[in-house]
């Protein structure tokens, strides 16, 4: 007597499929949503359940390897969500890549703000001593403000350049911290996704109306194959046998 299971062979693949699909959808929605809040979308909720797409496709797809009838339908799911999984956890890297290079860059210009501010206030009070030392050595007050000008600004203008340098520095340290271009993360990532989702869905509902290989059976071998082996049994039996095991 044949084993009853509490799940059968299709149930426990999409059981732990499902699983392997939610923790997948946990942390590629947690990377775009926190990235969309960044981009200030004027409707930011539609914005994040639009970028919901490409998760929906691939659990479609899921659905569609465990319980449709052809056998090509099956074959053709589990390869794109595969491929579109793939593209959404790249997707999320990059990002994730993205904002770990901001707070970087952000930590390194408040430090360097900071350092800056410290080494002002050292030359103000060293500019002053200048003055002072101008005349206690007989120099005119006019000359003495002047020479104290002079050490301010050319303070200001190394402090100026220093911060350029910083930025120029970590904004191309951002861009380089991420295999996508920018532009593309903050305008077209999202619809590339989206477009993406729809090809590949596109592409399965096509395969849904060609493929002719039907196993209603679920035993991975194509019903008309069967009656090829069988060719003694009858029709009638051949299908409450398929009925059958299709309830299984």
């Amino acid at each position: 007597m044949q084993k009853k299971y509490f799940l059968n062979n299709r149930q426990q693949i999409f059981a732990v499929g499902f699983i392997v699909w939610a923790l997948l959808a946990a942390w590629t929605i947690s990377a775009f949503w926190a990235h969309i809040s960044t981009l200030q979308e004027e409707y930011e909720t539609g914005a994040k359940i639009g970028a919901l797409g490409g998760e929906f496709v691939a659990l479609a797809f899921l659905w569609w390897h465990c319980f449709h009838v052809k056998l090509g339908v099956r074959r053709w799911a589990l390869i794109f969500s595969c491929l579109l999984a793939g593209v959404l956890l790249l997707h999320a890297g990059a990002v994730r890549g993205l904002k770990a290079a901001k707070i970087e860059q952000a930590s390194a210009e408040q430090r360097f703000a900071e350092n800056a501010a410290r080494l002002a206030q050292a030359q103000t009070v060293g500019a002053g001593e200048a003055v002072g030392r101008a005349r206690a050595a007989g120099g005119s007050p006019r000359e003495a403000i002047r020479m104290g000008v002079q050490i301010a600004q050319s303070a200001g203008r190394e402090a100026t350049q220093n911060l350029r340098e910083l930025t120029a520095a970590g904004t191309e340290k951002v861009q380089r911290s991420t295999i996508f271009p920018a532009g593309y993360i903050r305008d077209w990532m999202y619809s590339a996704i989206f477009l993406l989702s729809v090809v590949l869905l596109s592409a399965l509902f096509w395969v849904m109306a060609t493929d002719d290989q039907v196993d209603a059976d679920f035993n991975g071998v194509a019903d008309r194959d069967e009656r090829a082996v069988w060719p003694a049994e009858s029709v009638s039996e051949y299908t409450d046998r398929e009925m059958s095991a299709g309830k299984d």
